[in-house]
């Protein structure tokens, strides 16, 4: 193969590779505009960090179906209750249960914490 095809072979690779992120998103968007539905956009948030355009819906997660204190700490809402029985108790494992009632995903107005809350998109 001549050093020229690949060169060209090589720039029509990059070309569509390159391509086929704008399109996929080009498509999202034009599909959501026809059906109706909204969609969030990702990278264009307001100064205060609340979504420009789409809302958080969805159903959060049950407290109670969290079984680490880290899992229940990320859902807005729920908060980790040690055991009483220090024994169960090591330096990496917290024994406890998750309780609370999860935010609802409708409340939540910025994005970042929308994609945090389980159940919500």
């Amino acid at each position: 193969m001549k050093r020229g095809q690949l060169f060209l072979i090589s720039l029509s690779l990059i070309l569509i590779l390159s391509i086929v992120p704008v399109s996929a998103g080009w498509f999202s968007n034009f599909w959501n505009k026809i059906t109706g539905q909204a969609a969030i956009v990702e990278d264009a948030n307001n100064a205060d960090g609340t979504m420009q355009e789409g809302t958080c819906s969805g159903t959060p997660t049950a407290c109670k179906e969290f079984a680490t204190q880290n899992s229940c700490n990320t859902q807005l809402g729920c908060a980790w209750n040690v055991a009483d029985n220090n024994e169960t108790m090591t330096a990496s494992v917290i024994a406890g249960t998750c309780l609370g009632i999860p935010t609802a995903c409708t409340a939540l107005e910025i994005q970042s914490s929308c994609n945090t809350q389980s159940g919500c998109v």
